[in-house]
Formats: C-alpha cells, structure tokens, sequence
C-alpha cells in the first residue's frame, strides 16, 4: 500500500513506484542501489502446483509372428511408422535364435533408438516381441509393417498396452502448499500459501478413475516491507513433514555468522552455486541452491519448477508436461510492486 510519506516522496521526485514480475524458474533478485531502500507495497501471486505424472507409465508392446515352414533362415524388413524409410532386411535364422536375436536388436537400434525386442522360436514359428522406447500411449495402436523378401504369411499385432503416468492425490497435496520469502540482509518476510485447487466432481466418462482438476486465481496482498539492501524471491515447496529437518554446518565458537544448511550456496573448488535457469536445447531447468557435491553436475535440478519444454519453443512456452485434463499454470508467477527511494532509510524516517 502507498502511505501518505510515499506519496509525498514520489510527488518530489525522490521515488519511484516500479512493478517486478517474478517467474518461470524460481529465479529472483530486486536489486537496491547502495544509498536507497525499497517498500514492498503489494503483491499477486498467481496460484500453480509443481507437479509431473507420478507413474506407473508403461511403454506400448507389439509382436508379428510367422512360420518359416520348409523356407529356413528368412529375410524381413520392419519398420515402424515409415521409420526406417527404406527398411533393410534382417535374417531370421531357425538355427541361430541368439544371433538373430542380437542382429535384429542391432537393427532397431540403429534405425528405432530404444526400441527392444525378444526373440521366441517354437518349432518352426518365430514370435518376436517389440517394446518401444517411450512409455506412454503414444504408439497404441499404431501397426508395425514387416515385409518378407520372399512372400510369406506374417501376423502383424498393432502397438498396445502403452499407459501415461498418473497423479495421485498425495502427488496434489504435496504440491499444494508453498512457501514465499522476501529477503535481505536486515529483513525478511515469509509467507505460507495454500494454492487454489478445485476438483472437478465428474469424472471422464471413458475412465471413472480419473478426475479434473484446475488451478486458477491468484492471491493479493497489500504490505509495507521495508528493505535496505537486495532482495532475494524464494519460492519453494512446504515438505512433508517427515521431511522437516536439515543438518546445518558447524561454525566456529567465536563466529557469528548464521549458520546455514550443510553445503548451502557452496559448490566444488569453492564456487559459489546460485539459483539460474538454464536455457539449452533439452529445455529449461530450473537449478536450485545445490548440496556440497552437485556442483559438477550438467544439470542439477530438482522437480521443482522444472521445466519440460517443447523442442523448438524452449523460450516461450515454459510448461511441465502435464496430464491431460488439467488447467493451470505449474511454474510461479508473482507480480510485485514496490517504491524505490533515493535516500537511506533514517533520512526517509526523519522526513516521515
């Protein structure tokens, strides 16, 4: 809120009122010029739950049988939606299962990477079982092709079995709570939010055991904090409090620096570790405040406010990959207005 002092500092000149928008990442700092403070005078914090699907996920299974009969080692091309393209032979071999088992899983994985297969021969009919490489539903239903290059009966079984991960409403509640703090080096304002979820009591009519659930609206507070120095946003998860514990470092008797969290802001070799997004071809990750030995890790991120983008759109469209029959953000977003002041805060007081 704007009191009457900062009016008349602004009216003179000597303030102005700013709008900072915290989001996507977890990544925020209100930067204070040395000589003037900031008033925090209000805040939207825009509702969202971290989550992702929490498994089972199961990939999608497909199989072509066939007889070799009097025919003996038979050359087959397969491919899988048109990939590969121009589909080279594999020679399955009645006297060779191991063989034809390793060729044919070197075939897949030069031309399907992940995808595996088994193997099985009965007498003299071959059943080979291809799993694919994504778990999911992406592939049910779709119908593998194998050509023989000699014709012959083959049975084709399309792709099925493949099954999305799900929620589960402990996954919701977990998510559901967060904790926001506003701090500097003399002051620091927390606060616990209870995020905006709605269930929606009808279920999908194609599978009673899911739910709709959406996330909207945000929560506004008018405030009056002061800070005299940078500001560093946090946004974190409430843990489950089996969870509530931390292990903190051992300072020396005569120090009277506040002890942190073992392995706070300290990364190997010394470097500090700050909070960052990491903007690369893969997506985005949102890297937290890392322990002692993550330092050297690629990517040290946490399932908070991680981001599985869509290739190609890394940069505008930062959204998990979320169930279907969801609405609502799953990253922070926080709009915060403050007053900058050009002078320190006992001449503001003064003046007051």
């Amino acid at each position: 809120m704007l009191s009457a002092a900062l009016e008349r500092v602004i009216m003179k000149g000597k303030a102005k009122y700013h709008t900072f928008t915290y989001g996507v990442g977890g990544v925020g700092r209100i930067d204070v010029p040395q000589g003037s403070f900031i008033i925090i005078t209000d805040f939207d914090y825009f509702h969202f739950v971290d989550i992702k699907p929490s498994g089972p996920a199961t990939p999608a299974i497909g199989d072509f049988t066939f007889d070799t009969g009097p025919l003996g080692a038979v050359n087959i091309a397969y491919s899988v939606a048109g990939v590969p393209a121009v589909p080279s032979n594999v020679v399955f071999d009645p006297g060779d299962v191991p063989t034809t088992t390793t060729d044919f899983n070197n075939y897949l994985a030069a031309n399907l990477p992940g995808f595996t297969a088994s193997v099985v021969l009965v007498g003299t009919v071959f059943t080979i079982t291809v799993t694919t490489t994504t778990p999911g539903t992406m592939y049910n239903g779709i119908l593998a092709t194998a050509t023989p290059a000699i014709p012959f009966a083959i049975i084709v079984t399309p792709f099925a079995g493949g099954a999305d991960a799900n929620l589960q409403f402990s996954d919701l509640t977990d998510a559901s709570t967060h904790q926001m703090e506003l701090r500097s080096e003399k002051s620091r304002n927390h606060y616990v939010i209870q995020e905006n979820v709605i269930f929606d009591a009808l279920s999908l009519f194609f599978d009673p055991s899911q739910l709709i659930y959406n996330v909207f609206g945000m929560y506004h507070r008018d405030v009056y904090l002061v800070h005299t120095a940078h500001v560093q946003i946090d946004i974190i998860r409430v843990p489950r409090p089996t969870n509530w514990a931390a292990t903190y470092s051992q300072l020396d008797n005569k120090s009277q620096e506040n002890a942190n969290p073992v392995g706070y802001g300290i990364a190997p070799a010394g470097m500090p570790t700050v909070r960052q997004v990491d903007f690369n071809g893969l997506g985005e990750f949102y890297k937290p405040l890392s322990n002692a030995f993550d330092g050297l890790n690629a990517l040290p991120s946490q399932t908070e406010f991680k981001v599985d983008a869509i290739p190609g759109r890394e940069l505008r469209d930062p959204t998990l990959a979320l169930p279907i029959f969801v609405n609502g953000r799953n990253y922070p977003t926080v709009n915060i207005g403050y007053v900058m002041v050009d002078m320190n805060w006992n001449e503001f007081v003064k003046q007051s």
